[in-house]
Protein backbone atom coordinates (compact mmCIF):
# COMPACT_ATOMS: atom_id res chain seq x y z
CA UNK A 1 0.00 0.00 0.00
CA UNK A 2 1.21 3.38 -0.66
CA UNK A 3 1.24 5.42 2.38
CA UNK A 4 0.79 8.43 0.87
CA UNK A 5 -2.45 7.85 -1.47
CA UNK A 6 -3.55 5.91 1.37
CA UNK A 7 -3.39 9.31 3.56
CA UNK A 8 -5.66 10.81 0.79
CA UNK A 9 -8.17 7.99 0.90
CA UNK A 10 -8.67 8.78 4.56
CA UNK A 11 -9.36 12.47 3.97
CA UNK A 12 -11.58 11.20 1.32
CA UNK A 13 -14.05 9.11 3.62
CA UNK A 14 -13.75 11.74 6.17
CA UNK A 15 -15.15 14.91 4.49
CA UNK A 16 -18.54 16.21 5.16
CA UNK A 17 -19.79 18.92 2.92
CA UNK A 18 -21.92 21.64 2.76
CA UNK A 19 -25.30 21.34 1.44
CA UNK A 20 -27.31 23.49 -1.15
CA UNK A 21 -30.48 23.41 -2.79
CA UNK A 22 -31.74 22.24 -5.91
CA UNK A 23 -29.53 22.76 -9.22
CA UNK A 24 -26.91 23.99 -7.03
CA UNK A 25 -26.34 20.16 -5.28
CA UNK A 26 -24.89 16.99 -6.52
CA UNK A 27 -26.84 14.28 -5.28
CA UNK A 28 -25.86 12.89 -2.26
CA UNK A 29 -25.83 9.57 -3.27
CA UNK A 30 -23.47 9.80 -6.19
CA UNK A 31 -21.40 11.88 -4.13
CA UNK A 32 -20.71 8.76 -1.54
CA UNK A 33 -20.80 6.22 -4.47
CA UNK A 34 -17.24 8.07 -5.73
CA UNK A 35 -15.74 9.04 -2.52
CA UNK A 36 -16.40 5.27 -1.74
CA UNK A 37 -14.75 3.70 -4.97
CA UNK A 38 -11.86 6.48 -4.91
CA UNK A 39 -10.70 5.49 -2.17
CA UNK A 40 -10.57 1.97 -2.73
CA UNK A 41 -8.61 2.79 -5.73
CA UNK A 42 -6.12 4.83 -3.65
CA UNK A 43 -5.33 2.28 -1.01
CA UNK A 44 -4.80 -0.14 -4.02
CA UNK A 45 -2.61 2.34 -5.99
CA UNK A 46 0.89 2.84 -6.57
CA UNK A 47 2.99 5.71 -8.34
CA UNK A 48 2.24 4.80 -12.03
CA UNK A 49 -1.61 4.61 -11.86
CA UNK A 50 -1.26 8.43 -11.13
CA UNK A 51 -2.57 9.49 -14.44
CA UNK A 52 -5.60 7.18 -13.99
CA UNK A 53 -6.76 8.23 -10.51
CA UNK A 54 -6.19 11.95 -11.60
CA UNK A 55 -8.26 11.67 -14.68
CA UNK A 56 -10.52 9.61 -12.20
CA UNK A 57 -10.84 12.95 -10.44
CA UNK A 58 -10.99 15.18 -13.06
CA UNK A 59 -13.61 13.04 -14.94
CA UNK A 60 -16.12 12.83 -12.12
CA UNK A 61 -19.73 14.16 -12.91
CA UNK A 62 -22.56 13.97 -11.19
CA UNK A 63 -26.01 14.80 -11.28
CA UNK A 64 -27.83 17.95 -9.72
CA UNK A 65 -30.81 17.90 -7.21
CA UNK A 66 -34.16 18.78 -9.08
CA UNK A 67 -35.66 19.26 -5.32
CA UNK A 68 -34.69 19.15 -2.13
CA UNK A 69 -30.94 19.03 -0.59
CA UNK A 70 -27.63 18.20 -1.28
CA UNK A 71 -24.36 18.25 -2.02
CA UNK A 72 -23.25 21.81 -2.14
CA UNK A 73 -21.44 21.80 -6.61
CA UNK A 74 -18.81 24.57 -5.60
CA UNK A 75 -17.77 22.87 -3.09
CA UNK A 76 -17.44 19.44 -3.95
CA UNK A 77 -15.67 20.70 -7.28
CA UNK A 78 -13.03 22.36 -4.84
CA UNK A 79 -13.07 19.01 -3.03
CA UNK A 80 -12.15 17.33 -6.92
CA UNK A 81 -9.30 19.67 -7.78
CA UNK A 82 -7.81 19.36 -4.37
CA UNK A 83 -7.59 15.19 -4.79
CA UNK A 84 -6.53 15.65 -7.92
CA UNK A 85 -3.24 18.35 -6.48
CA UNK A 86 -3.38 15.98 -3.98
CA UNK A 87 -2.59 12.82 -5.99
CA UNK A 88 0.02 15.11 -7.92
CA UNK A 89 1.55 16.08 -4.79
CA UNK A 90 1.37 12.50 -3.11
CA UNK A 91 3.66 10.32 -5.96
CA UNK A 92 5.65 13.53 -6.87
CA UNK A 93 9.44 12.97 -7.42
CA UNK A 94 10.38 14.44 -4.02
CA UNK A 95 8.15 12.59 -2.43
CA UNK A 96 8.71 9.55 -4.06
CA UNK A 97 12.57 10.49 -2.82
CA UNK A 98 11.23 9.66 0.99
CA UNK A 99 9.17 13.02 1.92
CA UNK A 100 5.90 12.48 1.24
CA UNK A 101 6.31 8.26 2.09
CA UNK A 102 6.20 6.43 4.73
CA UNK A 103 6.47 9.64 6.67
CA UNK A 104 4.22 11.78 9.24
CA UNK A 105 4.27 14.45 6.38
CA UNK A 106 1.14 15.01 4.65
CA UNK A 107 1.17 16.13 1.04
CA UNK A 108 1.07 19.75 0.96
CA UNK A 109 -2.60 20.07 -0.89
CA UNK A 110 -3.75 18.23 2.15
CA UNK A 111 -2.06 20.44 4.76
CA UNK A 112 -5.81 21.34 5.81
CA UNK A 113 -8.77 19.73 5.44
CA UNK A 114 -10.70 20.08 1.99
CA UNK A 115 -13.32 21.62 1.58
CA UNK A 116 -14.33 23.67 4.40
CA UNK A 117 -17.14 21.67 5.55
CA UNK A 118 -19.94 21.37 8.07
CA UNK A 119 -18.76 18.90 10.62
CA UNK A 120 -22.23 18.10 10.96
CA UNK A 121 -23.07 17.11 7.80
CA UNK A 122 -26.31 17.37 5.53
CA UNK A 123 -29.58 18.02 8.42
CA UNK A 124 -31.51 15.85 9.32
CA UNK A 125 -34.99 15.96 8.83
CA UNK A 126 -37.65 15.20 10.92
CA UNK A 127 -39.08 11.42 10.36
CA UNK A 128 -42.81 12.26 9.68
CA UNK A 129 -44.24 12.27 6.53
CA UNK A 130 -45.46 15.92 6.68
CA UNK A 131 -41.92 17.16 6.72
CA UNK A 132 -40.33 14.93 4.17
CA UNK A 133 -43.00 16.13 1.78
CA UNK A 134 -42.75 19.65 2.84
CA UNK A 135 -39.08 19.38 1.93
CA UNK A 136 -39.79 18.32 -1.73
CA UNK A 137 -42.55 20.80 -2.03
CA UNK A 138 -41.15 23.99 -0.64
CA UNK A 139 -38.62 24.54 -3.10
CA UNK A 140 -39.55 26.37 -6.00
CA UNK A 141 -40.73 24.61 -9.54
CA UNK A 142 -38.25 25.93 -12.61
CA UNK A 143 -39.81 27.80 -15.88
CA UNK A 144 -40.04 25.29 -18.73
CA UNK A 145 -36.62 24.63 -20.07
CA UNK A 146 -38.74 23.62 -23.48
CA UNK A 147 -41.99 24.53 -24.45
CA UNK A 148 -42.88 21.31 -22.32
CA UNK A 149 -44.63 22.76 -19.12
CA UNK A 150 -47.76 22.35 -16.95
CA UNK A 151 -50.21 24.65 -15.80
CA UNK A 152 -49.17 26.92 -12.77
CA UNK A 153 -52.95 26.91 -11.17
CA UNK A 154 -53.30 23.23 -11.46
CA UNK A 155 -50.01 22.41 -9.92
CA UNK A 156 -50.78 24.99 -7.21
CA UNK A 157 -53.88 23.47 -6.53
CA UNK A 158 -52.48 20.11 -5.98
CA UNK A 159 -49.78 20.89 -3.75
CA UNK A 160 -52.72 22.55 -1.59
CA UNK A 161 -54.66 19.02 -2.05
CA UNK A 162 -51.53 17.18 -0.42
CA UNK A 163 -51.12 19.81 2.22
CA UNK A 164 -54.37 19.60 3.01
CA UNK A 165 -54.48 16.03 3.59
CA UNK A 166 -51.46 15.66 5.78
CA UNK A 167 -52.56 18.65 7.81
CA UNK A 168 -55.90 16.95 8.76
CA UNK A 169 -57.02 15.32 11.69
CA UNK A 170 -56.71 10.96 12.15
CA UNK A 171 -54.17 7.99 11.85
CA UNK A 172 -51.28 9.09 9.75
CA UNK A 173 -51.56 5.90 8.09
CA UNK A 174 -55.15 7.64 6.88
CA UNK A 175 -53.73 11.11 6.22
CA UNK A 176 -50.90 9.54 4.16
CA UNK A 177 -53.72 7.77 2.08
CA UNK A 178 -55.61 10.93 1.35
CA UNK A 179 -53.18 12.71 0.31
CA UNK A 180 -51.79 9.76 -1.91
CA UNK A 181 -55.62 10.00 -3.54
CA UNK A 182 -55.37 13.58 -4.33
CA UNK A 183 -52.37 13.25 -5.92
CA UNK A 184 -53.06 10.53 -7.77
CA UNK A 185 -56.21 11.68 -9.19
CA UNK A 186 -54.78 15.22 -10.26
CA UNK A 187 -55.04 15.86 -14.39
CA UNK A 188 -52.65 19.14 -14.67
CA UNK A 189 -53.04 20.81 -17.93
CA UNK A 190 -50.27 21.70 -19.84
CA UNK A 191 -49.64 25.16 -20.38
CA UNK A 192 -50.58 26.64 -23.80
CA UNK A 193 -47.52 28.12 -25.67
CA UNK A 194 -46.22 31.15 -24.53
CA UNK A 195 -47.72 31.28 -21.44
CA UNK A 196 -45.84 30.50 -18.75
CA UNK A 197 -45.59 27.17 -16.68
CA UNK A 198 -43.30 24.74 -14.88
CA UNK A 199 -41.38 22.40 -16.50
CA UNK A 200 -43.26 19.17 -16.56
CA UNK A 201 -40.08 17.24 -15.78
CA UNK A 202 -39.24 18.76 -12.89
CA UNK A 203 -42.47 18.52 -11.53
CA UNK A 204 -43.25 14.86 -12.52
CA UNK A 205 -40.13 13.89 -10.73
CA UNK A 206 -41.18 16.14 -7.63
CA UNK A 207 -44.65 14.78 -7.74
CA UNK A 208 -43.29 11.12 -8.08
CA UNK A 209 -41.03 11.67 -4.55
CA UNK A 210 -43.36 12.86 -2.50
CA UNK A 211 -45.99 9.93 -3.46
CA UNK A 212 -43.17 7.61 -2.84
CA UNK A 213 -43.02 9.54 0.75
CA UNK A 214 -46.79 9.18 1.44
CA UNK A 215 -46.41 5.42 0.38
CA UNK A 216 -43.96 4.80 2.69
CA UNK A 217 -45.53 6.93 5.25
CA UNK A 218 -48.92 4.71 5.17
CA UNK A 219 -46.75 1.35 5.73
CA UNK A 220 -45.02 2.31 8.53
CA UNK A 221 -47.71 3.76 10.00
CA UNK A 222 -50.05 0.99 9.27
Amino acid sequence: MHEALARIAEQIEGTRFPTARGANAYRPADVDAWCDAMADRLRSAGPVDREELSGHARDARFVTMGFGRGYACEDVDLFLDGVVAGIAEAVSPAAEAGAGVGSAAEPAAFAEPFPEVDAAGPPVVDETPNSRVAAILDEAFPAPIGADAYEVADIEAVVAEVRTALAGGGEVADRCAAALAALTAARPRQAAPGTGGWDRERVDAALIAVAEQLRSGAERAG
